[in-house]
Protein backbone atom coordinates (compact mmCIF):
# COMPACT_ATOMS: atom_id res chain seq x y z
CA UNK A 1 0.00 0.00 0.00
CA UNK A 2 1.26 3.16 -0.63
CA UNK A 3 2.34 5.26 1.63
CA UNK A 4 0.54 8.77 1.91
CA UNK A 5 2.45 11.40 -0.41
CA UNK A 6 1.66 14.76 -0.69
CA UNK A 7 21.64 25.87 -5.88
CA UNK A 8 24.13 25.43 -3.83
CA UNK A 9 26.78 27.84 -3.66
CA UNK A 10 28.92 28.80 -6.70
CA UNK A 11 31.75 26.38 -5.86
CA UNK A 12 29.81 23.38 -5.44
CA UNK A 13 27.82 24.51 -8.65
CA UNK A 14 30.68 24.37 -10.79
CA UNK A 15 31.87 20.94 -9.32
CA UNK A 16 29.21 19.27 -11.30
CA UNK A 17 28.00 21.27 -13.31
CA UNK A 18 24.22 21.88 -11.45
CA UNK A 19 22.65 19.98 -13.81
CA UNK A 20 18.83 20.18 -14.41
CA UNK A 21 19.33 22.57 -11.37
CA UNK A 22 19.67 20.24 -9.31
CA UNK A 23 21.30 20.42 -5.63
CA UNK A 24 25.13 18.81 -6.13
CA UNK A 25 24.79 16.01 -4.30
CA UNK A 26 22.52 14.60 -7.06
CA UNK A 27 24.23 15.83 -9.84
CA UNK A 28 26.82 13.11 -9.47
CA UNK A 29 24.61 10.07 -9.99
CA UNK A 30 22.35 12.22 -11.95
CA UNK A 31 24.41 13.17 -15.17
CA UNK A 32 27.42 10.83 -14.51
CA UNK A 33 30.42 11.68 -16.40
CA UNK A 34 32.63 9.76 -18.44
CA UNK A 35 35.20 9.52 -15.79
CA UNK A 36 32.49 7.95 -13.71
CA UNK A 37 32.90 4.05 -13.13
CA UNK A 38 29.41 1.96 -12.34
CA UNK A 39 29.68 -1.81 -10.82
CA UNK A 40 27.42 -4.48 -11.69
CA UNK A 41 24.05 -4.24 -11.04
CA UNK A 42 23.71 -6.46 -7.63
CA UNK A 43 22.66 -10.04 -8.48
CA UNK A 44 19.33 -10.76 -7.42
CA UNK A 45 18.46 -7.12 -6.63
CA UNK A 46 18.24 -6.65 -10.47
CA UNK A 47 19.63 -3.94 -11.76
CA UNK A 48 20.20 -2.07 -8.44
CA UNK A 49 23.64 -0.27 -9.40
CA UNK A 50 26.28 1.66 -7.51
CA UNK A 51 28.40 4.36 -8.92
CA UNK A 52 31.53 6.28 -8.24
CA UNK A 53 31.83 9.90 -8.98
CA UNK A 54 35.37 12.28 -9.08
CA UNK A 55 34.79 16.11 -8.98
CA UNK A 56 38.18 17.28 -10.02
CA UNK A 57 37.72 21.03 -10.12
CA UNK A 58 35.52 21.09 -7.02
CA UNK A 59 37.48 23.17 -4.49
CA UNK A 60 40.22 21.40 -2.92
CA UNK A 61 39.78 18.08 -4.88
CA UNK A 62 43.30 18.40 -5.90
CA UNK A 63 44.69 19.63 -2.83
CA UNK A 64 46.58 18.68 -0.06
CA UNK A 65 43.76 19.15 3.00
CA UNK A 66 40.88 17.42 3.89
CA UNK A 67 37.86 18.11 1.46
CA UNK A 68 34.17 17.60 0.67
CA UNK A 69 32.29 17.74 -2.57
CA UNK A 70 34.15 15.73 -4.42
CA UNK A 71 33.63 11.85 -4.16
CA UNK A 72 30.26 11.17 -4.46
CA UNK A 73 28.95 7.57 -4.13
CA UNK A 74 25.52 6.95 -5.64
CA UNK A 75 23.05 3.80 -5.70
CA UNK A 76 20.11 3.58 -8.33
CA UNK A 77 16.73 1.93 -8.13
CA UNK A 78 15.07 0.87 -10.92
CA UNK A 79 11.61 0.04 -10.29
CA UNK A 80 12.17 -3.58 -11.84
CA UNK A 81 13.53 -4.84 -8.29
CA UNK A 82 9.51 -4.30 -6.77
CA UNK A 83 7.28 -3.28 -9.86
CA UNK A 84 4.23 -1.53 -8.97
CA UNK A 85 5.41 -2.23 -4.98
CA UNK A 86 6.76 -0.32 -1.85
CA UNK A 87 10.05 -1.25 -1.21
CA UNK A 88 13.05 -0.75 1.34
CA UNK A 89 16.72 -0.87 0.54
CA UNK A 90 19.25 -1.20 3.65
CA UNK A 91 22.83 0.13 2.78
CA UNK A 92 25.82 -1.03 5.21
CA UNK A 93 29.15 0.49 4.24
CA UNK A 94 32.67 1.35 5.59
CA UNK A 95 34.70 4.03 4.70
CA UNK A 96 38.16 4.16 4.16
CA UNK A 97 40.19 6.14 6.60
CA UNK A 98 42.92 7.82 5.18
CA UNK A 99 41.31 7.94 2.00
CA UNK A 100 37.45 8.80 2.55
CA UNK A 101 35.43 8.85 5.34
CA UNK A 102 31.43 9.72 5.51
CA UNK A 103 30.33 13.35 5.32
CA UNK A 104 28.20 13.09 8.75
CA UNK A 105 26.60 16.38 9.64
CA UNK A 106 25.04 14.71 12.69
CA UNK A 107 24.50 11.15 13.78
CA UNK A 108 21.02 10.91 11.72
CA UNK A 109 22.30 12.48 8.64
CA UNK A 110 24.63 12.42 5.77
CA UNK A 111 25.93 14.65 3.05
CA UNK A 112 24.12 14.36 -0.17
CA UNK A 113 20.34 13.87 -2.02
CA UNK A 114 18.01 11.71 -2.97
CA UNK A 115 15.87 12.48 -6.31
CA UNK A 116 12.79 10.54 -7.56
CA UNK A 117 11.85 9.63 -11.29
CA UNK A 118 8.55 9.20 -12.23
CA UNK A 119 5.30 10.66 -12.65
CA UNK A 120 2.19 10.96 -11.71
CA UNK A 121 0.44 9.43 -14.90
CA UNK A 122 0.79 5.68 -15.26
CA UNK A 123 1.70 6.41 -18.75
CA UNK A 124 4.67 8.74 -17.99
CA UNK A 125 6.60 10.84 -19.08
CA UNK A 126 9.27 9.90 -16.82
CA UNK A 127 11.23 12.94 -15.11
CA UNK A 128 12.58 14.66 -12.15
CA UNK A 129 9.80 14.30 -9.63
CA UNK A 130 10.94 15.40 -6.69
CA UNK A 131 14.38 15.06 -4.38
CA UNK A 132 14.91 15.59 -0.58
CA UNK A 133 18.16 15.39 1.53
CA UNK A 134 19.43 12.10 3.71
CA UNK A 135 18.36 13.05 7.02
CA UNK A 136 15.85 10.74 9.17
CA UNK A 137 12.61 11.44 8.03
CA UNK A 138 13.68 13.34 4.48
CA UNK A 139 10.71 12.73 1.99
CA UNK A 140 10.29 13.51 -1.26
CA UNK A 141 7.12 14.39 -1.20
CA UNK A 142 4.47 14.96 -3.87
CA UNK A 143 4.82 18.36 -4.99
CA UNK A 144 0.77 19.07 -5.85
CA UNK A 145 -0.38 17.02 -2.95
CA UNK A 146 -2.23 19.10 -0.16
CA UNK A 147 -1.64 16.37 2.33
CA UNK A 148 1.88 16.38 2.57
CA UNK A 149 1.99 12.85 0.79
CA UNK A 150 5.20 11.66 0.08
CA UNK A 151 6.62 8.42 -2.38
CA UNK A 152 10.08 7.87 -0.28
CA UNK A 153 11.59 8.60 2.80
CA UNK A 154 14.47 7.87 4.55
CA UNK A 155 13.40 5.10 7.21
CA UNK A 156 16.26 5.04 9.69
CA UNK A 157 19.73 5.79 9.53
CA UNK A 158 23.49 5.95 11.51
CA UNK A 159 26.86 7.82 10.14
CA UNK A 160 29.65 7.76 11.50
CA UNK A 161 32.76 8.68 9.59
CA UNK A 162 34.00 4.83 9.96
CA UNK A 163 30.55 3.49 8.86
CA UNK A 164 27.25 4.56 7.10
CA UNK A 165 24.17 2.56 7.76
CA UNK A 166 20.97 3.91 5.60
CA UNK A 167 17.60 2.37 4.97
CA UNK A 168 15.57 4.35 2.11
CA UNK A 169 11.91 3.56 1.46
CA UNK A 170 10.61 3.76 -1.87
CA UNK A 171 7.12 3.53 -3.65
CA UNK A 172 6.70 2.43 -6.80
CA UNK A 173 2.71 1.57 -6.98
CA UNK A 174 1.04 2.62 -9.92
CA UNK A 175 4.33 4.88 -10.96
CA UNK A 176 4.68 4.46 -14.73
CA UNK A 177 7.47 1.33 -16.20
CA UNK A 178 11.13 3.26 -16.10
CA UNK A 179 10.56 5.35 -12.80
CA UNK A 180 13.62 4.94 -10.33
CA UNK A 181 15.25 6.72 -7.31
CA UNK A 182 18.46 7.95 -7.33
CA UNK A 183 20.65 7.92 -3.64
CA UNK A 184 24.04 10.44 -3.98
CA UNK A 185 26.29 10.39 -0.45
CA UNK A 186 29.08 12.43 0.12
CA UNK A 187 32.08 11.54 1.32
CA UNK A 188 35.13 13.64 2.71
CA UNK A 189 38.30 12.91 1.33
CA UNK A 190 41.43 12.67 2.96
CA UNK A 191 44.40 14.94 1.44
CA UNK A 192 43.37 13.54 -2.16
CA UNK A 193 46.31 15.59 -3.83
CA UNK A 194 46.92 17.12 -7.23
CA UNK A 195 47.47 13.28 -8.68
CA UNK A 196 45.62 10.26 -10.39
CA UNK A 197 44.22 8.30 -7.44
CA UNK A 198 41.19 5.13 -7.32
CA UNK A 199 39.02 5.41 -4.55
CA UNK A 200 36.48 1.95 -3.92
CA UNK A 201 33.45 1.09 -1.99
CA UNK A 202 32.09 -1.80 -1.36
CA UNK A 203 28.41 -1.91 0.42
CA UNK A 204 25.98 -4.33 1.56
CA UNK A 205 22.76 -4.23 -0.18
CA UNK A 206 19.37 -6.05 1.03
CA UNK A 207 15.95 -5.11 0.30
CA UNK A 208 12.82 -6.39 1.48
CA UNK A 209 12.75 -8.00 -2.45
CA UNK A 210 15.79 -10.10 -1.41
CA UNK A 211 16.80 -10.40 2.13
CA UNK A 212 19.96 -11.69 0.97
CA UNK A 213 23.08 -9.49 1.24
CA UNK A 214 24.67 -8.36 -1.86
CA UNK A 215 28.03 -6.71 -1.73
CA UNK A 216 28.90 -4.68 -5.51
CA UNK A 217 31.74 -3.12 -5.65
CA UNK A 218 32.21 0.83 -7.11
CA UNK A 219 35.02 2.52 -7.87
CA UNK A 220 35.74 6.39 -8.89
CA UNK A 221 38.80 7.93 -10.57
CA UNK A 222 40.17 10.76 -9.77
CA UNK A 223 41.80 12.61 -12.71
CA UNK A 224 45.45 14.69 -12.48
CA UNK A 225 44.88 18.19 -11.83
CA UNK A 226 46.49 18.47 -14.74
CA UNK A 227 44.22 16.37 -16.72
CA UNK A 228 41.52 18.33 -19.13
CA UNK A 229 38.51 18.80 -17.68
CA UNK A 230 35.53 21.29 -17.57
CA UNK A 231 32.43 21.86 -15.72
CA UNK A 232 29.22 23.77 -17.82
CA UNK A 233 26.65 25.39 -15.25
CA UNK A 234 23.48 26.76 -16.96
CA UNK A 235 21.33 29.68 -15.26
CA UNK A 236 17.88 31.26 -16.42
CA UNK A 237 17.99 34.82 -17.90
CA UNK A 238 15.08 37.21 -18.23
CA UNK A 239 13.72 38.41 -21.14
CA UNK A 240 12.48 42.11 -22.17
CA UNK A 241 8.86 42.45 -21.17
CA UNK A 242 8.25 42.84 -25.14
CA UNK A 243 9.54 39.80 -26.14
CA UNK A 244 7.48 36.71 -27.68
CA UNK A 245 5.39 34.13 -24.97
CA UNK A 246 7.49 31.34 -26.25
CA UNK A 247 11.21 32.78 -26.09
CA UNK A 248 13.93 31.69 -23.53
CA UNK A 249 17.21 32.38 -22.99
CA UNK A 250 20.10 31.37 -20.02
CA UNK A 251 23.68 32.04 -19.68
CA UNK A 252 25.85 29.18 -20.00
CA UNK A 253 29.21 29.15 -17.64
CA UNK A 254 32.29 27.01 -18.92
CA UNK A 255 35.20 26.48 -15.86
CA UNK A 256 37.89 25.40 -16.46
CA UNK A 257 38.26 23.02 -13.62
CA UNK A 258 42.45 21.94 -14.74
CA UNK A 259 45.67 23.66 -14.52
CA UNK A 260 46.07 23.36 -18.07
CA UNK A 261 44.97 26.05 -20.53
CA UNK A 262 41.64 25.08 -22.43
CA UNK A 263 42.34 25.59 -26.18
CA UNK A 264 41.07 24.34 -29.44
CA UNK A 265 37.63 23.98 -28.25
CA UNK A 266 34.50 24.52 -29.77
CA UNK A 267 31.31 25.31 -27.78
CA UNK A 268 27.62 23.92 -28.55
CA UNK A 269 24.21 24.45 -27.82
CA UNK A 270 21.36 21.63 -29.25
CA UNK A 271 18.22 20.89 -28.16
CA UNK A 272 17.98 17.07 -27.14
CA UNK A 273 13.91 17.54 -26.31
CA UNK A 274 10.88 19.46 -27.03
CA UNK A 275 10.04 21.62 -29.46
CA UNK A 276 12.41 24.51 -28.71
CA UNK A 277 14.32 25.79 -31.09
CA UNK A 278 18.13 27.77 -30.51
CA UNK A 279 18.15 31.08 -32.05
CA UNK A 280 21.45 32.18 -31.28
CA UNK A 281 24.50 31.24 -29.30
CA UNK A 282 27.25 33.66 -28.12
CA UNK A 283 29.92 33.87 -26.10
CA UNK A 284 32.21 36.40 -25.22
CA UNK A 285 35.86 35.13 -25.13
CA UNK A 286 37.63 38.31 -25.76
CA UNK A 287 39.49 38.27 -21.77
CA UNK A 288 41.11 35.04 -23.18
CA UNK A 289 42.42 36.16 -26.43
CA UNK A 290 39.86 35.44 -28.76
CA UNK A 291 36.39 38.21 -28.92
CA UNK A 292 33.04 37.68 -28.93
CA UNK A 293 31.43 34.72 -31.49
CA UNK A 294 27.84 34.71 -32.56
CA UNK A 295 26.20 32.40 -34.61
CA UNK A 296 22.51 32.77 -35.06
CA UNK A 297 19.68 30.62 -37.04
CA UNK A 298 16.46 28.61 -36.16
CA UNK A 299 17.54 24.83 -35.67
CA UNK A 300 18.02 22.44 -33.36
CA UNK A 301 21.61 23.13 -32.72
CA UNK A 302 24.27 25.88 -33.03
CA UNK A 303 28.28 25.59 -32.83
CA UNK A 304 30.64 28.19 -32.30
CA UNK A 305 34.30 27.85 -32.06
CA UNK A 306 37.03 29.41 -29.31
CA UNK A 307 38.99 30.50 -32.21
CA UNK A 308 42.83 31.51 -30.61
CA UNK A 309 40.80 31.93 -27.15
CA UNK A 310 42.60 30.11 -24.44
CA UNK A 311 40.59 29.73 -20.96
CA UNK A 312 43.58 29.28 -18.10
CA UNK A 313 42.93 27.02 -15.34
CA UNK A 314 40.54 28.08 -12.50
CA UNK A 315 38.76 30.90 -14.86
CA UNK A 316 35.81 30.41 -16.92
CA UNK A 317 34.02 31.97 -19.86
CA UNK A 318 30.20 32.91 -20.06
CA UNK A 319 28.03 32.12 -22.94
CA UNK A 320 24.69 33.34 -23.91
CA UNK A 321 22.10 31.39 -25.53
CA UNK A 322 18.51 32.35 -26.56
CA UNK A 323 15.56 30.09 -27.74
CA UNK A 324 12.03 30.22 -29.27
CA UNK A 325 9.16 27.88 -29.56
CA UNK A 326 9.58 26.93 -25.94
CA UNK A 327 6.17 24.88 -25.13
CA UNK A 328 5.71 22.28 -23.04
CA UNK A 329 8.78 20.46 -21.76
CA UNK A 330 12.09 21.35 -23.40
CA UNK A 331 16.13 20.17 -22.62
CA UNK A 332 18.74 21.97 -23.71
CA UNK A 333 22.13 20.87 -23.66
CA UNK A 334 25.36 23.11 -23.62
CA UNK A 335 28.69 21.54 -24.23
CA UNK A 336 32.17 21.87 -24.74
CA UNK A 337 34.96 19.90 -26.47
CA UNK A 338 38.42 20.15 -25.95
CA UNK A 339 40.85 19.94 -28.63
CA UNK A 340 41.57 16.65 -26.96
CA UNK A 341 38.31 15.38 -28.05
CA UNK A 342 36.55 15.09 -24.52
CA UNK A 343 33.23 16.43 -24.16
CA UNK A 344 31.72 18.19 -21.21
CA UNK A 345 28.13 19.10 -20.53
CA UNK A 346 25.31 20.38 -18.76
CA UNK A 347 21.28 20.24 -19.41
CA UNK A 348 19.20 23.15 -18.99
CA UNK A 349 15.24 22.82 -18.90
CA UNK A 350 12.96 25.48 -19.82
CA UNK A 351 9.13 23.92 -18.80
CA UNK A 352 6.29 26.19 -20.11
CA UNK A 353 2.50 24.67 -19.46
CA UNK A 354 0.34 26.66 -21.97
CA UNK A 355 -3.41 26.19 -22.43
CA UNK A 356 -6.60 27.58 -23.07
CA UNK A 357 -10.07 28.87 -21.88
CA UNK A 358 -13.49 28.14 -22.71
CA UNK A 359 -16.84 29.60 -21.68
CA UNK A 360 -20.52 27.91 -22.75
CA UNK A 361 -23.95 28.78 -21.76
CA UNK A 362 -25.70 25.06 -20.93
CA UNK A 363 -29.22 26.87 -22.38
CA UNK A 364 -29.27 29.35 -24.96
CA UNK A 365 -32.70 30.58 -23.94
CA UNK A 366 -34.32 30.70 -20.34
CA UNK A 367 -37.96 31.46 -19.40
CA UNK A 368 -39.01 33.69 -15.73
CA UNK A 369 -39.60 31.37 -13.20
CA UNK A 370 -42.41 32.63 -10.49
CA UNK A 371 -41.39 33.46 -6.84
CA UNK A 372 -40.95 29.68 -5.21
CA UNK A 373 -39.77 28.92 -1.78
CA UNK A 374 -35.82 29.65 -2.18
CA UNK A 375 -36.44 32.60 -4.68
CA UNK A 376 -38.54 35.60 -3.08
CA UNK A 377 -38.66 37.29 -6.73
CA UNK A 378 -39.32 36.26 -10.56
CA UNK A 379 -36.08 34.84 -12.14
CA UNK A 380 -34.18 33.27 -14.17
CA UNK A 381 -31.27 30.50 -13.76
CA UNK A 382 -28.33 30.52 -16.05
CA UNK A 383 -26.20 28.34 -15.65
CA UNK A 384 -22.32 28.68 -17.31
CA UNK A 385 -19.67 26.42 -17.60
CA UNK A 386 -16.10 27.73 -17.37
CA UNK A 387 -13.07 25.18 -18.81
CA UNK A 388 -9.92 25.41 -18.09
CA UNK A 389 -7.25 23.27 -20.54
CA UNK A 390 -3.91 22.87 -20.35
CA UNK A 391 -2.40 21.72 -23.64
CA UNK A 392 0.74 20.49 -23.10
CA UNK A 393 2.17 17.92 -20.91
CA UNK A 394 3.91 20.09 -18.31
CA UNK A 395 1.94 20.57 -14.95
CA UNK A 396 0.83 24.56 -14.97
CA UNK A 397 -1.37 26.68 -12.72
CA UNK A 398 -5.22 27.88 -13.35
CA UNK A 399 -6.14 31.24 -13.19
CA UNK A 400 -8.79 33.27 -11.53
CA UNK A 401 -11.55 34.33 -13.44
CA UNK A 402 -14.54 37.04 -13.25
CA UNK A 403 -18.15 36.45 -14.15
CA UNK A 404 -19.19 39.89 -14.93
CA UNK A 405 -22.96 40.23 -15.34
CA UNK A 406 -23.98 42.89 -17.88
CA UNK A 407 -27.78 42.80 -17.59
CA UNK A 408 -30.39 45.21 -18.61
CA UNK A 409 -32.83 47.58 -16.10
CA UNK A 410 -35.40 45.15 -14.34
CA UNK A 411 -32.48 42.49 -14.22
CA UNK A 412 -30.53 42.01 -11.66
CA UNK A 413 -27.60 39.34 -10.78
CA UNK A 414 -28.05 38.12 -7.36
CA UNK A 415 -25.59 35.22 -6.25
CA UNK A 416 -24.15 32.18 -7.56
CA UNK A 417 -23.84 28.32 -6.72
CA UNK A 418 -20.48 26.84 -8.03
CA UNK A 419 -19.78 23.65 -8.74
CA UNK A 420 -16.64 21.48 -9.97
CA UNK A 421 -12.82 21.91 -8.07
CA UNK A 422 -13.21 21.04 -4.57
CA UNK A 423 -12.76 24.29 -2.82
CA UNK A 424 -16.02 26.02 -4.73
CA UNK A 425 -18.62 25.05 -2.74
CA UNK A 426 -20.17 28.26 -1.29
CA UNK A 427 -22.47 30.66 -2.41
CA UNK A 428 -20.56 33.20 -4.59
CA UNK A 429 -22.18 37.03 -3.84
CA UNK A 430 -21.64 39.91 -6.76
CA UNK A 431 -19.31 43.16 -5.98
CA UNK A 432 -21.03 46.34 -6.60
CA UNK A 433 -20.20 46.43 -9.80
CA UNK A 434 -22.22 42.94 -10.11
CA UNK A 435 -18.82 40.72 -10.71
CA UNK A 436 -17.98 37.43 -9.39
CA UNK A 437 -14.59 36.33 -8.45
CA UNK A 438 -13.96 32.82 -8.72
CA UNK A 439 -10.74 31.86 -6.87
CA UNK A 440 -8.79 29.56 -8.82
CA UNK A 441 -4.81 29.29 -8.47
CA UNK A 442 -4.57 25.60 -8.20
CA UNK A 443 -2.17 22.94 -10.24
CA UNK A 444 -3.58 22.33 -13.69
CA UNK A 445 -2.25 19.24 -14.92
CA UNK A 446 -0.41 18.09 -18.34
CA UNK A 447 -3.02 17.36 -20.58
CA UNK A 448 -5.97 18.04 -18.51
CA UNK A 449 -9.03 20.11 -17.69
CA UNK A 450 -10.47 21.99 -15.39
CA UNK A 451 -14.37 22.65 -15.87
CA UNK A 452 -16.15 24.93 -13.49
CA UNK A 453 -19.99 25.24 -13.04
CA UNK A 454 -21.60 28.66 -12.11
CA UNK A 455 -25.66 28.85 -11.75
CA UNK A 456 -26.31 32.31 -11.76
CA UNK A 457 -29.38 33.51 -10.38
CA UNK A 458 -30.62 36.69 -11.78
CA UNK A 459 -33.67 38.53 -10.52
CA UNK A 460 -36.47 40.08 -12.86
CA UNK A 461 -38.39 43.12 -12.17
CA UNK A 462 -41.34 42.21 -14.71
CA UNK A 463 -42.83 45.53 -13.82
CA UNK A 464 -40.08 47.19 -15.00
CA UNK A 465 -39.09 45.66 -18.37
CA UNK A 466 -40.89 47.63 -21.47
CA UNK A 467 -42.16 46.06 -24.10
CA UNK A 468 -39.22 46.80 -26.07
CA UNK A 469 -37.01 45.72 -23.34
CA UNK A 470 -38.28 42.19 -23.42
CA UNK A 471 -37.97 42.00 -27.56
CA UNK A 472 -34.34 43.29 -26.78
CA UNK A 473 -34.00 40.28 -24.06
CA UNK A 474 -35.40 37.88 -26.70
CA UNK A 475 -32.45 38.00 -28.99
CA UNK A 476 -28.75 37.20 -28.73
CA UNK A 477 -26.80 39.76 -31.45
CA UNK A 478 -22.92 39.76 -30.86
CA UNK A 479 -22.75 42.77 -32.49
CA UNK A 480 -25.60 44.78 -30.31
CA UNK A 481 -24.60 44.99 -26.49
CA UNK A 482 -28.25 46.05 -25.89
CA UNK A 483 -29.85 42.42 -27.07
CA UNK A 484 -30.46 39.48 -24.72
CA UNK A 485 -29.01 38.73 -21.57
CA UNK A 486 -25.29 39.43 -21.70
CA UNK A 487 -22.28 38.36 -19.20
CA UNK A 488 -18.50 37.97 -19.98
CA UNK A 489 -15.99 35.50 -18.37
CA UNK A 490 -12.88 37.79 -17.70
CA UNK A 491 -9.89 35.29 -17.58
CA UNK A 492 -6.47 36.77 -15.79
CA UNK A 493 -3.43 35.44 -17.02
CA UNK A 494 -1.45 32.23 -14.67
CA UNK A 495 1.19 32.28 -17.14
CA UNK A 496 -0.66 28.77 -18.42
CA UNK A 497 -3.55 30.72 -19.89
CA UNK A 498 -3.13 33.94 -21.21
CA UNK A 499 -6.11 37.05 -20.07
CA UNK A 500 -8.96 36.82 -21.70
CA UNK A 501 -12.67 38.17 -22.20
CA UNK A 502 -15.16 35.59 -22.86
CA UNK A 503 -18.47 36.84 -23.73
CA UNK A 504 -21.52 35.24 -23.31
CA UNK A 505 -25.39 35.62 -23.77
CA UNK A 506 -28.77 34.46 -23.38
CA UNK A 507 -32.24 34.80 -24.81
CA UNK A 508 -34.95 35.51 -21.96
CA UNK A 509 -38.67 34.88 -22.26
CA UNK A 510 -41.37 36.23 -20.38
CA UNK A 511 -43.57 33.89 -18.62
CA UNK A 512 -46.88 34.02 -20.65
CA UNK A 513 -50.08 34.67 -18.54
Amino acid sequence: MRRTRSIPSSPLRRILGAVLALPLSLVALVAVPAGAETAAPSGGNDDISVTGFYAPGGTGCQGAGDAAHCLFWGVRIPDTVAPGRLMTLTFEADSQPGQWTWNCPSELGVAGAAALYTSDNPEGPIRRYGSSGLGLLSRIHNPYSRHGDYSASVDRISCSPEHLSLTYMVDFSDRPSGSYLDLSIGTLVKAPGDQARDYTLTPTLTTTEDATPHSPTARAAKEPASATHATVTTSKQDLPEDAAKDAGRYTATIHNDSTTPLSGFTIAAASTEGPATITRLSCDLTAFGGGVVTTGGSGTSLEVPGGRATIPGGQEATCQVDLSGVVGHNTISTSVTAQDGKIFSSLYEDDRARGEASATVARSSVTVQGPDAVHEAPHVVVDYTVTLSNTTDVVGSTPDFFLTAKPPTGVRLEYAEPGGPWWLRDTLWPDANGTIRVGMSSPLYGNSDRTVRLSAVYSVDTAAITPDGWKALGTCDPDDPSKGLRATIDVEDSGTIDAASLPLCTTVTQVKE
